[in-house]
């Protein structure tokens, strides 16, 4: 589905893919497609774009590419037409990146890949020359870590939750960047359900507010909780499978 993105001048990008062979971007203006172009084209397989702006209100475009049996992390500054692979070496798996970009200009891509074990939350910065070595948020390698969202808070520091499993099923875990390291991981849930499919945003800047698919075999639904101060609040049901058929949920927070 396409991803839609809001420059700090006001202008909204959009970047979606087709038939995975294709990812396009288009600039909006008010009711005017102003700017529409063909971003990358592979017959291999192109995947799950993610789109973000820079302080210059430049556009910045993520995605996976399947080549010869391994998978890239592709990040393009759509502006200087210049493309990079960011998670060099670990081409075994990757899905799902996410690009977001802080208040000091850095950019920020993280994606699930593989090292050693099972699936991770994984991630590279660019500060302006090059790309960093692909790092690990998560500690434990022995399980999947898997499905991870990502905000910027309003110190310009980055949130990531994601759905690991912990023996039993899975559930929601956070860290967020401090300015020097990432935090002491957070389980925001623990129950007998599958808590799947986190999103993140941030509500009045300063409160992270969080929605899940959650399901076990009497129970489905969506369900939010939000962080004030220094603890999580109770999960809260916002819909029920009674409600409506469930998607996948996502945050969006103006």
């Amino acid at each position: 589905s396409p991803v839609i993105s809001q420059s700090r001048d006001g202008q909204i990008g959009i970047a979606w893919e087709q038939f995975h062979q294709e990812i396009y971007f288009s600039l909006v203006e008010g009711n005017e497609v102003i700017l529409s172009q063909k971003v990358a084209q592979n017959r291999g397989g192109l995947f799950s774009p993610d789109l973000s702006f820079d302080s210059e209100n430049h556009p910045w475009i993520a995605w996976v590419e399947f080549s010869d049996g391994l998978y890239y992390v592709m990040v393009k500054n759509l502006y200087l037409g210049k493309r990079w692979v960011v998670n060099k070496p670990f081409f075994l798996s990757a899905s799902n990146p996410k690009i977001v970009v802080t208040k000091e200009n850095s950019i920020w891509v993280f994606w699930t890949g593989q090292n050693l074990g099972r699936d991770e939350v994984m991630y590279s910065v660019f500060e302006g020359k090059e790309w960093s070595f692909p790092s690990t948020i998560n500690k434990d390698s022995s399980v999947p870590h898997i499905l991870h969202d990502v905000a910027v808070d309003w110190n310009g520091f980055p949130w990531v939750v994601w759905s690991a499993y912990d023996s039993d099923d899975y559930e929601i875990y956070c860290s967020h960047w401090d300015g020097d390291y990432w935090t002491e991981e957070e389980k925001i849930t623990d129950n007998r359900s599958a808590d799947l499919y986190p999103s993140i945003a941030f509500v009045s800047e300063s409160i992270p507010l969080l929605i899940w698919k959650k399901s076990d075999k009497n129970n489905h639904g969506i369900y939010a909780c939000y962080k004030a101060g220094p603890v999580w609040s109770q999960e809260i049901e916002v819909v029920s499978e009674l409600d409506l058929p469930l998607v996948i949920p996502k945050l969006a927070v103006n």
